[in-house]
Parts: C-alpha cells; sequence; structure tokens
C-alpha cells in the first residue's frame, strides 16, 4: 500500500520520511487484530464444543430411551406370540369338539 502510494504520488513525502514508523504501526495493528480473532475464535470454539457436548447428552439419554421402549416392545411381541399360539391351541380343541359332536 506503501509502494502504490509513493509510486501513484500520494502522501509521497509523508511515505517516504516515515515508511519505517508506517509499516510497524501497521504491523501492530495487524497482530492487535489476529490475537483479537483468535481470541473470538477460541471463545467460538469452547462455545461449540459445550454445544456439542450438551448434544451429546441428550442423544446418549434418548437413545437409552429408544432401547428402553424397544425391549417393551420386544415384551409385549413376546406376549402377543404367546397368546397367539393360545388361540390357535385353542381353536385346534375348538375344532376337534366339533369333529366330535
Amino acid at each position: 500500500a506503501i509502494e502504490y502510494c509513493i509510486d501513484n504520488d500520494v502522501m509521497v513525502d509523508f511515505f517516504e520520511e516515515r515508511r519505517k514508523e508506517v509499516v510497524g504501526m501497521m504491523l501492530e495493528v495487524t497482530e492487535e487484530v489476529i490475537m483479537e480473532f483468535i481470541e473470538e475464535l477460541e471463545f467460538l470454539t469452547r462455545e461449540q464444543a459445550e454445544t456439542i457436548e450438551t448434544k451429546l447428552i441428550e442423544i446418549e439419554a434418548q437413545a437409552e430411551t429408544i432401547e428402553s421402549k424397544q425391549k417393551e416392545i420386544e415384551a409385549q411381541a413376546e406376549i402377543i406370540l404367546a397368546r397367539e399360539k393360545e388361540i390357535e391351541r385353542l381353536m385346534n380343541v375348538l375344532k376337534e369338539k366339533q369333529i366330535e359332536v
């Protein structure tokens, strides 16, 4: 930027006399901006990590609930199968009784 200004007759005397000072100031500003950016990124990263951790805990709780419900469904399915077998057995008994009558 300094070279551009000098080449295009923008504040030539100022930049020729104070080039090192201006470059130093620009580097300080750049360093400050970079440090602020890094601090902001670190904060966002921590915040995102906390959010992710919270979501993982919620997902684990939901997985436990699903597993529990699945066990309940399996138990109910076993009961239904047992009742179906009992109904089938009773139907066979009824058929035998009808044949006898």
